[in-house]
């Protein structure tokens, strides 16, 4: 091919969006498919190719030096650095990535950083003019999305990324390079400083966990290393920014735009993050197109807050490209806007006595607006939210002024609030509200509580009549939440003043007047400063900015004044100043939304209201002129209408009267056919998709049901089911339970193999304790067997110690551990594995009890529907309608499976049927009538039945009874008066039996009702007596439930203490691996210590030759020139000591600036510029002083040309020390900072050293400190609970042994104090029985004293002198009782017989009475069958009544009557039968002896 020559590009056009770069002032440089596109601002454009064929990846620009850089896409690639426009290649950059580049930048020197990709993720520092690799560091495995250098110092490297913001310190030591990485925490969304991060007390450092170390959340999720950070970043709810791009400022700070239209300005020496600028919720959700050219409005900001027009504010991917100027920071995104944010100064308000409004420029005091109100204005204020002033005049009232814009203020409202003028206004911090007060008042302070939602107001006012003389009075009050929402609730009266006690109003009054309050820091010392002249009346008002970086005042004497302040480089002083201004910036973001409605706002005027409701007429005016001029179309249209429906109906009516033939269908009748077609069409479609769906919807549901069954029913063992009770709402549920998997059996089978191996070997070695123990003495076996009587009964532990009652409940178990010996991890997981065994036996043994209880309550169902069967016919037989009967069933409680299957009756929308459904339901209807009717024809057997037996097989008394006896004929035919002696007789006869039939059945019923009430008495007793069993399962349920808590506890328990002993173990290890990080960090930093003194000494050995060298220049010059005379000599040394002005053109890294650019660096030359610069300067200077006319007179021009060879020497010599020196320095501070980082490492390995052994001490500690649960019983917990769970932390747990002997002393000297008390108390008492013996002996000598006096007062009687006389008066009354006694027991024996014979007769009747009642029972059995036997004769006779004659007739009669007298004679013995019961009754209760008292 080479003979038809080569191939070059002709053009090539597109760009993908890509980053593209200014390489210098006029051409701009970006990736175009495979090529490097250049394009001139002109429109020329040059195509620059990749040199190799594998393509280009990323590219970087340098527009201080033209150069352009760029990565190809190879395995092993390189980075080509070229210059534009001779596109001459400087270097080729090997071995920086093995597969890809992700980043390159430039800085502003020599310097290169590349970012590799996969798989090495290394970031590398180049030097590109050499191709040296100056240092590497390894990201870990992150891609950055941007990367710059700082232009004012090539060593601060930024790099952001999604989620991480990093800043790169680049340190060097001559020809060593080391990078160190700064993470910064990226802010919030709403940028809020708040961490988010766990700060509480973890597992193990509650006091409750016996630890003394803090766990980390990485320690307890188990993760550390990179696993680590990520854990945390998931662990963090805090939404926060995402950054796009980032720029540099002069003074080494970063500026960063986020994809939410956040700005966040970085220090990159104290590495203090704060947001500038953060848009509000409906800037964030809409982006705002409205206007697209830059926005210069001016607002109150402080240095570093940002003013943008509030049209065109920054939303949402609306930085996503930044770009900082002179004029300001240009900002572009996604809504093709770019923005100019400006930084910009304070605007000061003021308002002068005439009602002149001013705004000024706090820079430089420059006017920028003024308009007057019209009114004479006593006060101002400002929000801190948004341009909204408020003025208040001497009329009392207050102007709103939208400054919006500064140039051309408005008016937006006007409203009056007092009679009297405005003294003072004060705004609520965030401009909800704000305080208006007239002349009577002083000053006002506001501060609000946030936790409490109350605002606290203090005012101070002034009482007297004499205002110059300040403040008599302070004012306290505080208003709720409430209160400024709705004020009329709190008012007093109706001129609307507030209720003290609603406000809270607290007064105080000054003893002298003050002019105000002022408080300061004691630490402080305050500053004084003379604003305005005493003379004239000194300072009236007094104004922070709202950055607080400035302080305004006006005084008396016409003139404001503003004060600076010069914060000092303390922290607190910057803490101040960075407070003040992120608290303005935030108030600057709520205030935007503020600032556009009040821009919405509509200029005040005078009339407003009445413009208002002229508008309002006006509209409602012309509404009515439009109902009036149509009012006519309308009325036709109705007409129209109303005739076209009226017609329409009548030709359906008459449609419905001709024949089927002429009859039209509805759909003829259809206005629109095809109108009728689509909304068919449409509804069919509407259903099919809606059947479509609930199709769907139904096999999701059938699916989810489905596996809901399976999943909870198939594979339950035992099935959840309920038993409720008959006469309540209590309610017993077994426990469902799965069947436990091999895996799980097996784990049980080995730690119960594993146990008793245990037990058995603990048990042996005891009894091989125990043999040697018996070689000894005798004493010694005793105490021996002793111990191991204790450790036997110790070995089976109580309920207390255990912690729970299982063992009563059927968890029992022999191969537990105790939970004193706990120690290991493998005992307490075996732990775990036996206690799910025991709660799994423990559900087991409960449901055994549930299921016979469940049988239970079948059976007494089965019961109750057998005594229901009888309760039914009872009630058929007794028609009682209203009676209710008690049916019990099994419910959905009782027969879950009940709700498995969908019954008819549980539907309540009616079943839609198919046309096959509805022709299969009709044919079985169809059928069904057909046997319905074929059953009702001619049955012979029913027939057959009905005229042989009446209808029924088998003859019952209550069948019986339910039949009436027939009336005679005549009774109803002839009148009473007319009836003949027989028929009477058979009137009568008949109405005996009518009264005996209903007799009868009085008697039947009184029997069903008796029968009745004990079948539901006994059906009440067996459900209460069910109910009560149920009770009782109820109870074991409850101390169930009590007891797998218990066991639930202790597994929880174990559990815990495992994922404690888990993280102090993954602690351990992660503080482990940190020391032996530490560790070989340290052994390198020792290294690097010592690498970096060695380096450093040889270099200044070898600085110190170089000095020794320029010295000894100096030193030999007059041997250089000693064959010159002394006089040229003197003057050739003064010329070799002159040094050249050249070298003093440019030093130091100061930027040099250019006033024609608009890069706020300047156009700044890079080191090696800089360098060739100083040389070239330098050359020139000497070649000046080189020149022949500078030698002196009389000087040899060899003597010259060697002075200048050798000053030249001495001149190289010094540029070298000088050199040299810079580097020494650069090395002596790199050498402090490693020794600073080896002590650091030091320090770090000793703190971990003591964290690892504490830790260990904490683990031992936790091991064999164990927590017990202990079960202790009502009364043995001395701590009131409360109402709540107590915390026993500030409580002890002693024996009960302690608490015995402690009672039993109380009980002791209680028992003395009381010994002593009955001791003084029968002391106390003999003194009283004296004192009472006394009185009684007293008593009784007045008693003798008369009866004395009685016995020789007493008349003497015959019946005294007979007593008297008597010589046996006793024996005399003892015989009259022995003659008394005697006649009562003959009594008693005489009564004694009487009552045997009459108990004798009363047998023999009894006996009698016994035997007619069976011959009376067997008598109603006769009759019955007579009954029935009559009653078949009578049918008979009813039949062949005719065939028969009467010739019985009479022998019936008499047989009859003859029945009738028998009744009446027994009856009448029954009435004797009475009678001789009432004299056997009489007789006995005569013969019973009555004892009256006899007096004497």
């Amino acid at each position: 091919m080479d003979a038809y020559g080569t191939l070059d590009v002709a053009w090539i056009q597109g760009y993908n969006g890509q980053r593209s770069e200014f390489i210098n002032r006029d051409v701009i440089c970006f990736k175009c498919g495979n090529k490097i596109k250049f394009v001139h601002e002109s429109g020329e454009e040059n195509v620059f190719p990749a040199p190799t064929p594998d393509g280009i990846g990323v590219i970087a620009v340098q527009g201080i030096g033209h150069l352009v850089a760029f990565s190809n896409q190879s395995i092993n690639p390189s980075v080509f650095v070229y210059v534009y426009p001779s596109f001459r290649l400087i270097s080729e950059l090997k071995d920086g990535a093995k597969l890809e580049y992700t980043k390159l930048a430039f800085s502003s020197s020599e310097y290169l950083a590349t970012v590799s990709g996969i798989p090495d993720f290394l970031l590398t520092i180049w030097n590109f003019n050499t191709g040296r690799k100056l240092a590497t560091h390894d990201m870990g495995k992150v891609i950055p999305n941007f990367i710059s250098f700082n232009p004012a110092n090539w060593r601060q490297l930024c790099m952001t990324t999604e989620k991480e913001l990093s800043l790169w310190q680049i340190e060097r030591s001559n020809d060593d390079y080391i990078i160190h990485k700064t993470k910064l925490k990226l802010p919030a969304v709403d940028g809020s400083d708040i961490e988010n991060e766990f700060d509480g007390p973890t597992h193990a450092s509650t006091s409750v966990s016996r630890m003394t170390v803090r766990l980390p959340q990485t320690s307890m999720a188990g993760v550390h290393g990179e696993e680590a950070d990520r854990f945390m970043e998931y662990q963090d709810p805090t939404e926060r920014v995402v950054p796009t791009e980032h720029v540099w400022t002069p003074s080494s700070d970063i500026i960063m735009g986020c994809v939410g239209g956040q700005l966040i300005k970085i220090d990159s020496e104290s590495n203090a993050i704060k947001m500038l600028y953060s848009p509000s919720p409906r800037a964030s959700s809409a982006m705002s197109r409205t206007s697209h050219s830059l926005a210069r409005e001016e607002s109150q900001a402080e240095d570093s807050a940002l003013n943008l027009g509030f049209a065109d504010m920054l939303t949402e991917g609306s930085v996503t490209c930044l770009l900082l100027h002179k004029k300001g920071l240009f900002v572009g995104g996604q809504d093709g806007t770019i923005r100019q944010l400006e930084i910009q100064t304070n605007q000061i308000r003021s308002a002068k006595k005439d009602g002149e409004v001013q705004v000024w420029r706090m820079e430089n005091a420059e006017l920028i607006s003024a308009f007057n109100i019209g009114q004479e204005a006593c006060c101002l204020v400002s929000s801190p939210l948004t341009h909204l002033t408020v003025v208040g005049t001497e009329t009392g009232h207050i102007y709103f002024v939208d400054l919006t814009k500064l140039e051309n203020p408005r008016i937006i409202h006007r409203i009056h609030m007092h009679t009297g003028p405005i003294a003072y206004m004060t705004w609520k911090l965030y401009a909800s509200w704000a305080v208006v007060m007239d002349g009577t008042i002083n000053a006002i302070s506001t501060y609000r509580q946030e936790e409490s939602k109350m605002t606290k107001i203090v005012v101070t006012s002034n009482t007297t009549n004499i205002p110059t003389h300040g403040a008599t009075r302070i004012t306290h009050f505080t208003l709720s939440d409430d209160v400024l929402t709705d004020t009329k609730p709190f008012h007093a009266t109706i001129k609307h003043d507030f209720d003290d006690a609603a406000i809270h109003k607290v007064t105080y009054n000054f003893a002298n007047p003050s002019s105000g309050i002022a408080a300061a820091d004691g630490n402080d010392r305050p500053i004084d400063v003379s604003a305005h002249d005493f003379h004239s009346g000194g300072v009236k008002f007094f104004s922070f900015s709202a950055d607080s970086s400035k302080m305004l005042t006006t005084g008396f004497d016409g003139t404001m004044c503003c004060y600076k302040w010069n914060f000092s480089n303390s922290a607190r002083g910057k803490s101040t100043i960075e407070s003040a201004k992120s608290h303005y910036a935030a108030l600057l973001a709520k205030g935007q939304p503020e600032d556009e409605a009040l821009g919405s706002m509509e200029d005040w005027v005078l009339d407003e209201r009445a413009q208002s409701g002229n508008k309002a007429d006006r509209a409602e005016k012309a509404h009515k002129e439009e109902d009036k001029q149509y009012s006519s179309v309308k009325q036709d249209l109705r007409l129209q209408i109303r005739d076209m429906r009226r017609k329409l109906q009548t030709m359906m009516k008459t449609n419905e009267t001709v024949p089927d033939v002429e009859k039209l269908s509805h759909h003829d009748f259809d206005l629109d056919t095809e109108e009728q077609s689509r909304l068919e069409a449409e509804g069919e479609a509407e259903v099919e998709r809606i059947r479509t769906e609930k199709e769907f919807e139904n096999l999701a549901k059938m699916y989810l049901a489905e596996l809901i069954r399976k999943q909870c029913w198939d594979n339950m063992t035992v099935k959840g089911r309920g038993i409720t009770a008959f006469n309540s709402s209590l309610e017993v549920n077994n426990y469902p339970m799965k069947a436990r998997d091999q895996k799980e059996m097996d784990e049980l089978v080995r730690v119960k193999a594993l146990r008793q191996i245990e037990i058995n070997e603990m048990q042996t070695r005891k009894e091989l304790t125990e043999i040697i123990q018996k070689a000894t003495t005798k004493a010694a076996e005793d105490d021996d067997l002793n111990e191991g009587e204790d450790v036997e009964h110790a070995g089976r532990e109580s309920a207390a110690t255990t912690g729970s009652l299982g063992a009563e409940y059927g968890g029992d178990s022999e191969l537990f551990y105790s939970q004193f010996e706990l120690h290991t991890r493998e005992q307490k997981m075996n732990q775990i594995v036996l206690l799910k065994d025991a709660i799994y036996r423990i559900k087991v043994y409960f449901d055994k009890q549930f299921d016979e209880v469940y049988h239970k309550k079948e059976q007494e169902i089965a019961k109750i529907k057998e005594k229901n069967n009888r309760i039914y016919k009872i009630i058929d037989d007794l028609k009682l309608d209203d009676e209710q009967v008690y049916k019990p069933e099994l419910g959905v409680t009782e027969r879950p499976e009940l709700l498995l299957t969908v019954q008819d009756d549980e539907v309540k929308v009616e079943r839609f049927l198919t046309p096959e459904q509805r022709k299969q339901l009709e044919h079985e209807q169809k059928a069904e009538e057909e046997r319905r009717l074929r059953e009702k024809s001619d049955n012979w057997r029913e027939r057959g039945l009905d005229m042989m037996m009446g209808g029924v097989l088998e003859i019952k008394k209550e069948d019986e009874l339910k039949k009436d006896i027939a009336m005679p004929p005549f009774m109803t035919a002839k009148p009473e008066s007319e009836w003949t002696e027989d028929e009477k007789k058979v009137a009568q006869e008949y109405e005996r039996k009518v009264r005996e039939l209903n007799e009868e059945r009085e008697k039947y019923r009184k029997q069903l009702e008796t029968e009745l009430r004990k079948l539901q008495s006994l059906i009440q007793e067996s459900t209460q007596v069910f109910d009560e069993t149920l009770y009782q399962l109820f109870i074991k349920k409850i101390k169930t439930e009590m007891v797998l808590y218990q066991e639930e506890l202790k597994i929880h328990r174990m559990k815990y203490n495992l994922l404690l002993e888990e993280e102090l173990d993954n602690r351990e290890n992660e503080l482990v691996e940190l020391l032996e990080h530490k560790k070989i960090l340290k052994n390198l930093a020792d290294e690097t210590v010592i690498q970096a003194r060695k380096n450093m000494e040889e270099f200044h050995e070898e600085y110190r030759n170089l000095e020794v060298e320029e010295k000894l220049l100096d030193k030999n010059f007059k041997k250089e020139f000693n064959d010159v005379p002394a006089v040229i000599a003197d003057h050739l040394y003064k010329l070799f000591k002159r040094k050249p002005r050249g070298q003093r053109a440019r030093g130091g890294e100061t930027p040099i600036i250019d006033p024609n650019s608009g890069n706020p660096f300047a156009d700044r030359p890079s080191t090696a510029r800089k360098a060739e610069d100083q040389e070239h300067f330098l050359e020139m200077a000497l070649s000046e002083l080189d020149k022949p006319s500078n030698a002196p007179e009389g000087c040899e021009p060899e003597v010259w040309t060697r002075l200048c060879r050798y000053r030249r020497e001495k001149i190289s010599n010094e540029q070298l020390v000088k050199a040299k020196a810079q580097v020494l320095a650069d090395m002596e501070e790199f050498y402090k900072r490693r020794q600073i980082e080896d002590d650091t490492l030091k320090l770090d390995i000793d703190d971990l050293l003591e964290d690892i052994n504490k830790l260990r001490e904490d683990h031992l500690r936790f091991i064999y400190n164990l927590e017990v649960q202990l079960l202790m019983k009502q009364g043995q917990v001395e701590v009131d609970p409360g109402n709540y769970i107590y915390d026993y932390r500030s409580s002890i747990l002693i024996h009960r042994n302690v608490v015995e002997e402690l009672n039993g002393k109380i009980q002791q000297l209680g028992d003395s104090k009381i010994a002593s008390m009955i001791e003084s108390k029968d002391f106390r008492k003999g003194i009283i029985q004296l004192e009472w013996e006394h009185k009684k002996m007293t008593m009784l000598m007045e008693d003798l004293h008369n009866k004395m006096r009685d016995i020789q007062n007493l008349k003497v009687t015959r019946e005294i002198q007979a007593f008297l006389n008597e010589g046996d008066h006793e024996g005399k009354k003892a015989k009259e009782i022995s003659v008394l006694e005697q006649t009562i027991l003959l009594m008693k024996q005489h009564h004694e017989k009487n009552l045997r014979e009459r108990k004798k007769a009363f047998k023999e009747l009894r006996k009698t009475i016994q035997d007619k009642e069976e011959e009376n029972s067997l008598l109603d059995v006769e009759l019955q069958d007579i009954n029935v036997s009559v009653n078949e004769r009578r049918h008979i006779h009813q039949v062949n009544a005719d065939k028969r004659s009467d010739a019985g007739k009479e022998q019936r009669y008499r047989e009859i009557v003859q029945r009738r007298k028998l009744v009446d004679l027994a009856k009448a013995q029954a009435q004797e039968v009475a009678v001789l019961r009432a004299e056997v009754e009489r007789l006995r209760m005569r013969t019973f002896p009555a004892l009256v008292q006899v007096e004497h």
